[in-house]
């Protein structure tokens, strides 16, 4: 597998956080709300190339991702997580509950790329967009260019904010997002006969500032997911794991205290 740099805080139940891309400190606030609430502990780690794990030394995938996140799993001893996943790593989530059910007690997902929704055409020219731009630009002016569009032009000083040492990590790992993320992103296929392979308890979480895309998301999850519960924070947008962790956090904590371990 290669290491992996890890945190372990808390006490209990185990929680796998699995890290999005762009940002790799994007859901460190979330993850320390939830182990403050406890009873849990919180497994946050870095993903290939990120932190100080090992190179991402492969062609980037969402299911080279999964076997990566179930190796830490193992490599920790654990035979079974509540696990979360917001944005890329929300892909990664899904994927992990459809391949590997026996890790998965329950799966908490917040807005996964719109790959599999009506505009998807849309979503994928947007990704190869990007990439133009990192042709054309480099890595970290395209990501500065994507960031100020994103979040606005004073994205650096309130990221800080929120998750201090995001800024530093998005400039140091700008190559990843565009050579190893992106790719795995145009790459993944998720549909209605994998969904219906997940049958672990479920909350799909959203904002309805997040725009036309994600609400197609939460339409398919929510038919392709009957048992799911779906939760559309009001007036929160794609960044809500982060702007609003700790109502993110209280609504996570209360699905699982719903659906505790044996």
């Amino acid at each position: 597998m290669g290491e992996l740099e890890v945190t372990v805080i808390g006490a209990g139940e185990p929680v796998l956080i699995i890290p999005t891309a762009v940002n790799p400190y994007e859901l460190t606030p979330l993850a320390q709300l939830i182990a403050a609430t406890g009873p849990y502990q919180v497994v946050e780690y870095r993903r290939r190339g990120s932190g100080t794990s090992g190179p991402a030394d492969r062609p980037g995938t969402i299911g080279g991702e999964v076997v990566d996140a179930a190796a830490l799993l193992a490599s920790l001893g654990l035979v079974r997580a509540h696990v979360v996943g917001a944005s890329y790593s929300a892909a990664i989530a899904l994927q992990l509950a459809v391949g590997r059910p026996d890790l998965v007690h329950t799966l908490v997902v917040h807005e996964p790329p719109p790959t599999f929704v009506p505009s998807a055409a849309e979503f994928r020219e947007a990704c190869r967009t990007l990439l133009s731009d990192r042709a054309e630009y480099g890595a970290r002016a395209a990501m500065e260019r994507f960031e100020s569009r994103l979040d606005g032009p004073t994205w650096r000083t309130d990221l800080e904010q929120l998750a201090p040492g995001s800024v530093a990590a998005i400039d140091r790992e700008a190559d990843l997002f565009f050579g190893h993320d992106l790719p795995a992103l145009l790459s993944w296929r998720f549909d209605a006969e994998q969904a219906g392979r997940i049958r672990c308890p479920l909350l799909s979480l959203g904002g309805t500032a997040s725009g036309p895309w994600f609400a197609e998301v939460h339409a398919v999850l929510a038919r392709w997911l009957p048992h799911a519960r779906t939760v559309v924070l009001r007036d929160a947008d794609h960044s809500m794991t982060v702007r609003r962790a700790a109502e993110v956090a209280e609504l996570v904590t209360t699905f699982l205290a719903e659906h505790p371990m044996p």
